[in-house]
């Protein structure tokens, strides 16, 4: 059951939203740990998309500052909300050169929470939808970096984290990932592509922020059936994530659907 987790932090302020990503993504990972060291181990060490994301680090408040966890996975949202909870509420995060200090709060909320079902379900035949990137967002293929918007990779990061951790399966690659590359194109954007340090070597990635505005080229009446399992892939952007990195606060998603027509 997908899931987004609001977890807050008390008494400082972060130095940046990304300073403390790679602490951030080390706190969480010691919160599995707690719980289930071999599978913190086994989340750690695969090369395959990872079945929770971590958002920024952002203020809230004077003194106070928010993160968001978001998992494809019930028996991982359990463990966390649990690891969290039985862990040393003093958090100390590491940017730069210096620690901070943070009071974990206790209580987590579920900002959102769906079942794949559901998402399945709520799918309509869409043709267009409005994909705000959050925070910077860059694909990853064959180690090649492509932050310019673009809706085949955007549907493909969707597809394989559905097919990766969801239930039912979406349709064969081949199939949906063909039918964007041929159908599906941007039609509107805005943004601005940036550099985002993720880790203490000051390793950086480019990713795009803003929105894309994508839309299926003359859509028809007997295309009805991909057209929802393409709004049902663009439904677990929130939870999933675009693109690489996003352990470590990239890709950040929300998509609106724009028009459910087929004609």
């Amino acid at each position: 059951m997908p899931a987004r987790l609001k977890i807050r932090l008390h008494g400082n302020q972060p130095e940046g939203p990304f300073a403390h990503a790679q602490a951030l993504q080390s706190l969480v990972y010691g919160w599995i740990q707690a719980m289930d060291r071999t599978r913190a181990e086994e989340l750690h060490d695969t090369n395959s998309s990872k079945p929770f994301s971590i958002s920024p680090l952002v203020p809230s408040g004077n003194s106070d500052c928010v993160f968001y966890v978001s998992c494809l996975d019930d028996s991982l949202t359990d463990i966390i909300c649990k690891g969290a909870d039985s862990c040393d509420q003093n958090v100390y995060l590491k940017a730069s050169h210096k620690v901070l200090t943070f009071t974990l709060d206790p209580k987590i909320d579920f900002e959102s929470e769906t079942s794949w079902t559901k998402l399945e379900r709520n799918s309509e035949a869409a043709n267009a939808w409005k994909v705000y990137l959050l925070s910077p967002t860059v694909c990853r293929i064959k180690e090649q970096l492509f932050p310019l918007p673009d809706p085949v990779n955007y549907f493909a990061s969707w597809y394989y984290r559905w097919q990766g951790f969801g239930q039912p399966h979406p349709p064969q690659a081949p199939e949906i990932i063909e039918f964007v590359r041929d159908r599906v194109v941007v039609t509107a954007f805005s943004g601005e592509t940036v550099d985002v340090p993720i880790n203490a070597r000051q390793s950086t990635f480019p990713g795009f922020v803003g929105f894309v505005d994508l839309a299926v080229h003359k859509p028809k009446n007997s295309e009805k059936d991909i057209l929802k399992r393409l709004d049902m892939l663009t439904s677990l952007a929130e939870y999933s994530g675009t693109g690489a990195q996003t352990m470590r606060g990239l890709g950040q998603t929300r998509v609106e659907r724009l028009n459910i027509s087929a004609t």
